[in-house]
């Protein structure tokens, strides 16, 4: 099987997370995998860096700046592309690169199956062009949630729904897993005590993840436990400068100062590890996620992990009633700031209430999420409808 995976995107997220992931998996797999990736980009970069276990990808890379309006000439030259490279099935994460690569592929092989993945819990529209889209040019649609999938469903009616697939994220639990030592000395790098509860969210530092509540509810345990004040890290990349003054603001308004408060900016990837492990607990309090791979992550590497209801959030965590322990995690009303304050307050006071939760959590990945069996999941469904699409060409006669 030869699969191009598409990401254009410039910046770094749970997309380009996706793709990178999955080429270097199914690669490991044996399927063959050309990655297009725009020029400069950090997938670009980081698709050039040796993969987790040290080696180079396997996987052969391409660039290409695809933009928002389709240009014939960039179609008619990727579909010879992929017709001289013997491509089965391209799979894309956005739409502008659905409008070229779909064509692309038409002008190449009736054969040649065509994948959107949808990795946000947003729903597509219900314009004319989407509607001809998904109806015309898509073969199938993945998403990565129940969530997701009842998002799209619903605001979409005229939607197959047999064309549209739902397979987790998956997790390298061999790179996200519990490494006592590593915490140790990230946690000496950052200046945090051993006795210091360390309360953490990594991701895109953006509004949708609400980092405003979590920085509330550290104020208030800061209030109700003096003797054992909680330090916030946040760590990820600042796409709104507005946005991180606000922040500051607000913690400064709440008597929190610079080393109550550590922004460590976007992290490496050989780095994120060690972060997670340094973590009393981990938050994540999006309003919004598709997935929520940094839930997932946290939940890998041993951390007691805590999260909005929001989305797929209890899916990932894995049910329970809001702020009260659920077989893997803590959930609380999204936006609740008292709520969570309260949880941190359990998590702090019961160390036995965090170690039962790190197990399960680990438990609840390695079974649910872990690389190996998504990649499983995701290779049957591309063999399927590759088969489909010859199958569907033979009878046409062509």
């Amino acid at each position: 099987m030869k699969v191009l995976l598409s990401n254009s995107m410039r910046g770094w997220a749970g997309g380009e997370n996706w793709t990178l992931s999955t080429a270097r998996s199914l690669t490991a797999a044996g399927v063959e995998v050309l990655l297009l990736c725009a020029p400069g980009s950090a997938l670009h970069e980081r698709a050039l860096e040796p993969g987790p276990d040290g080696t180079a990808g396997g996987y052969r890379m391409l660039t290409e700046s695809i933009g928002t309006f389709p240009n014939p000439f960039r179609i008619r030259r990727l579909g010879r592309l992929l017709r001289h490279e013997g491509v089965q099935l391209v799979c894309v994460n956005l739409d502008r690169e659905l409008r070229t690569l779909a064509p692309a592929a038409r002008s190449a092989s009736s054969s040649i199956r065509v994948v959107r993945r949808r990795g946000s819990d947003l729903p597509l529209g219900n314009g004319i062009r989407q509607r001809f889209t998904y109806s015309r040019l898509v073969d199938g649609l993945l998403v990565n949630s129940e969530a997701t999938m009842r998002t799209i469903l619903s605001a979409s009616p005229w939607l197959d729904e047999r064309r549209v697939r739902m397979i987790h994220n998956g997790i390298a639990t061999d790179v996200f897993r519990p490494d006592a030592a590593a915490g140790h000395s990230a946690r000496e790098r950052l200046g945090v005590g051993e006795n210091d509860f360390l309360v953490g969210t990594i991701g895109s530092v953006v509004r949708r993840k609400d980092h405003p509540t979590i920085i509330r509810a550290c104020g208030r345990l800061s209030k109700a436990s003096p003797s054992r004040r909680p330090r916030l890290l946040i760590a990820g990349r600042m796409t709104d400068s507005s946005y991180g003054r606000e922040l500051e603001d607000l913690a400064g308004s709440l008597g929190m100062n610079e080393k109550d408060v550590i922004y460590t900016g976007e992290l490496g990837a050989k780095d994120l590890p060690a972060c997670y492990n340094a973590l009393d607990a981990f938050v994540l309090a999006s309003t919004s996620e598709g997935f929520g791979y940094a839930l997932a992550e946290a939940m890998s590497s041993g951390v007691p992990s805590l999260a909005s209801s929001a989305s797929s959030l209890p899916e990932v965590i894995g049910g329970g009633e809001e702020s009260v322990a659920s077989s893997s995690g803590l959930l609380f009303p999204v936006g609740d700031d008292r709520a969570l304050a309260a949880a941190l307050s359990r998590l702090s006071d019961d160390p036995e209430l965090a170690r039962s939760l790190a197990e399960r959590g680990r438990r609840r990945v390695e079974l649910e999420f872990s690389l190996d069996r998504v990649t499983e999941s995701l290779i049957e469904w591309f063999e399927h409808l590759i088969d489909t699409g010859e199958t569907q060409m033979m009878e046409g006669g062509g």
